[in-house]
């Protein structure tokens, strides 16, 4: 399967880091940080289920993404 790129990702510059893979209902989600000259990173979550793959992205700190990923239903 190709990957086709989106806007957002060329959009999103900075050094992507992966700070923490949690699961939430069997789901694998990779929480990413990316920084760029900004004071707040952007993150991302990613995740895939049922062959889709997802992704939440936002600028905000890494604890706040965790705590809307813990609250997303599955």
């Amino acid at each position: 399967r190709q990957r086709q790129m989106c806007i957002r990702d060329s959009i999103i510059k900075g050094e992507e880091n992966t700070i923490d893979t949690i699961s939430e209902d069997g789901v694998k989600i990779t929480i990413k940080e990316i920084r760029d000259k900004e004071e707040v990173p952007t993150c991302k979550a990613v995740w895939s289920k049922n062959e889709v793959s997802y992704s939440l992205i936002g600028k905000m700190e890494v604890e706040d993404l965790k705590k809307i990923v813990e609250y997303m239903k599955f």
